[in-house]
């Protein structure tokens, strides 16, 4: 497969999305660790064969992988102001190198670091929309002048948010406790 090609974006107004599901059929059933295959068997994500948006509080329980079906996913642009419901993904990268590639739906692989290609299986677990906003993919990371310019808007990006997904790695003693501690920080209240 070839690489996704980033089209511009129409203006900052304008952003990309990473839209996921997990084809559950008997042609998309694969392994779960096998990202790169059998990626051409997803549906467009528009048949009833992708599964519900599950909601997700914080917690333990809402970041599990799903270990069934094959990862699906594609790239979609809207106007910030007339996106789907959607989330934004805070992790970290641990190294700028993106080697590994996940197939889209539109036939191109999309490159990607190491512990990305890791949390995909848990946040699409914890997704309630199944759109997600993360910078290293919604972000054209060749393009120089797109980087700067998606810096002045990402306090947009993340406030037109439905929620953030944190990723802090695979369970670990560190991010058991520090749940806890968030479990204890009253949630913000919407008006």
């Amino acid at each position: 497969m070839v690489n996704f090609v980033y089209e511009s974006l129409q203006s900052t107004e304008y952003i990309r999305l990473l839209r996921l599901w997990r084809d559950n059929t008997a042609a998309g059933a694969k392994d779960d660790n096998d990202h790169t295959s059998a990626q051409t068997s997803c549906s467009n994500g528009d048949s009833n064969d992708q599964p519900e948006p599950t909601s997700a509080s914080l917690g333990e329980s809402s970041f599990k992988p799903l270990r069934t079906g094959t990862l699906c996913l594609d790239i979609i642009s809207a106007r910030l102001d007339e996106t789907p419901k959607y989330e934004c993904v805070s992790y970290a990268w641990v190294t700028k190198h993106r080697t590994q590639k996940l197939a889209t739906t539109q036939g191109t692989d999309v490159l990607v670091t190491d512990s990305l290609l890791e949390a995909l299986p848990y946040l699409i677990n914890a997704s309630s929309t199944k759109y997600l906003w993360i910078d290293q993919v919604c972000i054209n990371q060749d393009d120089l002048a797109e980087r700067s310019q998606r810096v002045s808007t990402m306090g947009n990006i993340y406030k037109k948010a439905e929620r953030l997904l944190v990723w802090l790695g695979p369970k670990s003693m560190d991010a058991c406790m520090l749940l806890q501690v968030l479990e204890r920080v009253p949630r913000r209240q919407t008006l």
